[in-house]
């Protein structure tokens, strides 16, 4: 800018940006804010003009560029900025806010969620204009507009997923050998005693009178011939004798 001595002097006009994060994870959906800090000029400059003669200039503040994969769902701004103008259709690409500018820094925050799909870097722009009239004495004066901007960058890194490791498989147990059972001996089992034939008692007759066992059957039945004969013998001797 100049003034009538033919001096120029430089407004002081910044900005700068900042995520809130230094790293992004790929493939996970993160919240991310990003802020944008602007310094406009105050018009304090040194000598007796506290303001210039020119026209009142125009402040601007636009985001140029922002991450394809940030979503932004909501804008904060300073007092500098009319509410009406503090929505999120004012940062898309191509579009700006106006500024009032009292000397104190502007500020934007820019809230959504970051979801970025492979590892890499996201970078976040903006820019702060000045444009305000330039006054050139000459013979027939006139009238130009000039247009100061600064802008700023801010990049933030996308790493890929930490790898997963395989969770340890437990070695598979051991079989314990197989011990033979020891030899059995075969149960001894004791010879089975023959049966005792029960005592058989003694035969009987029919008078009731013991019947002699077979070993001594021939004694009995010679006893008994004898027995017999003898009676016979008897008999005969008893027998009386005819009478002739």
């Amino acid at each position: 800018m100049k003034d009538f001595a033919f001096q120029t002097y430089v407004d002081p006009l910044t900005i700068a940006l900042q995520w809130d994060k230094t790293q992004l994870v790929a493939g996970v959906a993160t919240p991310l804010t990003l802020t944008e800090t602007l310094v406009f000029p105050s018009y304090a400059l040194p000598g007796a003009l506290a303001q210039p003669n020119v026209l009142i200039p125009v402040w601007t503040v636009k985001s140029d560029n922002l991450p394809a994969w940030f979503s932004v769902a909501s804008v904060a701004c300073s007092s500098q900025i009319a509410a009406a103008d503090c929505i999120v259709a004012n940062i898309a690409p191509g579009s700006s806010i106006s500024v009032i500018p009292d000397g104190i820094p502007v500020t934007l925050t820019l809230t959504g969620t970051a979801s970025p799909a492979a590892a890499g870097t996201g970078t976040g722009k903006a820019e702060a204009c000045v444009d305000y009239p330039e006054v050139i004495v000459d013979v027939t004066p006139a009238q130009t507009t000039v247009t100061v901007c600064v802008s700023d960058q801010q990049a933030v890194a996308v790493v890929a997923p930490a790898a997963t490791e395989a969770p340890a498989t437990a070695p598979a147990a051991t079989e314990a050998p197989a011990t033979a059972a020891p030899a059995t001996a075969a149960p001894t089992v004791a010879p089975t005693p023959a049966p005792t034939a029960a005592p058989t008692a003694p035969p009987t007759s029919l008078d009731g009178s013991p019947t002699p066992t077979e070993p001594g059957l021939a004694v009995w039945l010679l006893a008994a011939c004898l027995a017999a004969g003898g009676g016979t013998i008897l008999l005969l001797g008893r027998r009386p004798g005819r009478t002739r």
